[in-house]
């Protein structure tokens, strides 16, 4: 049970991290060498199928992220605490918060008063 909540978690970390990257499941098989295309890397997505050691450090680097990132949430590459809590947050809701909570920092960063100067 406990073996399936991490699949499962890891597949959304992965597909979060696909979407950002605007790659295609196809495109990151590809990248990676992994032989089963599409379809596997949406197995992984899910939650159905585990990829070995190795493809997930391949995954990470096409994806520009680390494997204790991709596997387990590990923001502790993250030096500042504003960003470790928004990242954690981030990754916790679904696509249509994401999505939410993008057009508020795209707000804020238009706003010249939130700016780094």
């Amino acid at each position: 049970m406990e073996n399936d909540k991490i699949l499962i978690e890891f597949g959304i970390r992965l597909k979060h991290a696909r979407k950002l990257a605007n790659m295609s499941q196809a495109r990151l098989a590809e990248l990676c060498g992994y032989g089963g295309g599409r379809s596997v890397i949406s197995m992984i997505e899910t939650g159905q199928r585990s990829p070995p050691l190795s493809i997930i450090k391949k995954m990470a680097d096409v994806l520009n992220t680390t494997p204790s990132a991709l596997a387990f949430g590990d923001t502790s590459s993250i030096t500042s605490e504003n960003e470790r809590q928004m990242l954690t947050m981030f990754w916790g809701l679904n696509m249509e918060g994401q999505k939410k909570s993008l057009e508020y920092v795209k707000d804020l960063f238009g706003n010249e008063k939130y700016r780094v100067k």
